[in-house]
């Protein structure tokens, strides 16, 4: 019996039943062969997504992971290493959205004859709490082509069965990473699943009495600001709370301001948010290079507070209002850049892909260096370009289209009437 065994039973006995956590391992759902492998985010990190080499199946996979900070806040994500399954296939990766960041459920479909592999993988995603339940539908997917069928000399053709496996994790548990067999590709897939790595449940210091939501007496002088009950004002408002007014009433006679109800981890998680997508987007990453300090900051803080939303609010305003002068003016850039991309992002994929393979196009959209420019120009070609290339083909510059270009920037509306002076100019179908 060694010795590195024998201390390991001494710590396990010493710290007891209460304390030990034990992840709970869910059985490999697809087909038996491969190698077993585990892969278990960090102990303070969730399972956010999966980041794979697909072609026609699943050749490789991995966990994407990130730390968990509230139910709908989590930190950066990163592809946890190694890569498990073979070297074949291209990325893609599968991530859960910011307003439901954590994997919840993962439905596989594998398919094969002599080699059974997985073909499908659909993540569900939820709130960053256990005992969530399980959408309609999948929130990201990969599916593979089928195999239809093959030919068999004796019996002719028969179908390749699509088998199936759903998955979600036990009552009080999260997912926090994948298990699986693999080899030269991804054989078998599930979850593995533990402890929720933070407390969700609101914290009062022990020496400080219960709130209440009546009227609140600030006395002769005004006292320190309570961190707690603006803490719970900010909680109430993002909740969108009837008892929000009283409580951020609370926070300002106690001393608090406006910026009182958006704290610095709040801050800086949103932060963590918009420095990723600045990454995984080319457009926002140039106009994230052009600024340094606070402008940059401001400018990752509105990024992630917008992610995917196409209309302002006073939720967003309340961060704008916490930052620094500095800070808000890169917030603003954000807003600017964030709100046409969401809002019109058909007609920007549409424009952006006439431009690859229209010689002209490309030329005029490149007048001038600018982000705002080319989303303008890209905007307009997918209102008035080539119909055959996906564009809505407008022969006129309606009410709708002038009211897109005008909620544009300066340099946004240029391209825009660029664009669509190139566009009118020819005689499409």
């Amino acid at each position: 019996m060694s010795y590195r065994f024998i201390c390991t039973v001494f710590l396990a006995l010493i710290a007891g039943p209460v304390s030990a956590q034990v992840n709970q391992v869910l059985p490999p759902m697809g087909g038996p062969g491969g190698g077993q492998f585990q892969a278990t985010c960090g102990a303070s990190d969730i399972l956010v997504g999966v980041a794979m080499q697909v072609g026609d199946d699943v050749d490789a996979i991995r966990p994407l992971c990130a730390r968990a900070v509230a139910p709908t806040v989590v930190g950066q994500p990163y592809a946890l290493d190694p890569l498990h399954g073979g070297d074949g296939g291209a990325p893609l990766e599968l991530r859960c959205p910011a307003e439901a960041p954590a994997v919840n459920g993962l439905e596989v479909a594998y398919e094969g004859e002599a080699h059974i592999i997985i073909n499908n993988v659909h993540l569900f995603c939820s709130l960053a709490l256990p005992n969530q339940a399980l959408t309609a539908y999948p929130t990201q997917v990969f599916d593979g082509p089928m195999i239809v069928d093959t030919y068999d000399i004796l019996s002719g053709h028969r179908n390749i069965p699509l088998n199936r496996g759903m998955a979600s994790c036990p009552a009080g548990l999260v997912a926090i990473g994948i298990t699986g067999r693999t080899g030269s590709w991804v054989d078998a897939l599930n979850l593995i699943c533990g402890k929720l790595p933070y407390d969700p449940t609101p914290k009062r210091p022990d020496n400080e009495p219960a709130k209440t939501l009546g009227r609140v007496d600030a006395g002769p002088s005004t006292p320190k600001p309570s961190a707690s009950i603006c803490d719970s004002a900010r909680d109430a408002l993002s909740r969108q709370s009837p008892a929000s007014p009283n409580l951020v009433s609370q926070c300002r006679a106690a001393g608090g301001s406006a910026t009182s109800v958006t704290s610095n981890e709040d801050l800086e998680n949103v932060r963590l948010r918009g420095e990723y997508m600045s990454s995984m987007d080319d457009a926002a990453g140039e106009l994230r290079k052009g600024m340094a300090g606070g402008a940059r900051r401001g400018f990752e803080i509105g990024l992630g507070i917008w992610d995917h939303d196409a209309a302002n609010g006073p939720g967003k305003q309340r961060y704008h209002d916490a930052l620094t002068r500095v800070e808000q003016q890169g917030f603003d850039v954000a807003a600017d850049y964030a709100l046409p991309k969401n809002k019109h992002a058909k007609l920007i994929a549409v424009g952006s892909a006439i431009a690859k393979t229209d010689a002209e196009v490309a030329a005029a959209r490149s007048a001038e260096p600018d982000v705002f420019f080319s989303m303008g120009f890209d905007i307009a070609s997918g209102l008035f370009g080539d119909p055959a290339a996906g564009s809505e083909g407008s022969k006129v510059m309606g009410s709708g289209a002038m009211a897109i270009r005008n909620s544009l920037t300066a340099p946004g509306r240029r391209g825009f009437d660029a664009s669509t002076k190139l566009h009118l100019a020819r005689k499409y179908p």
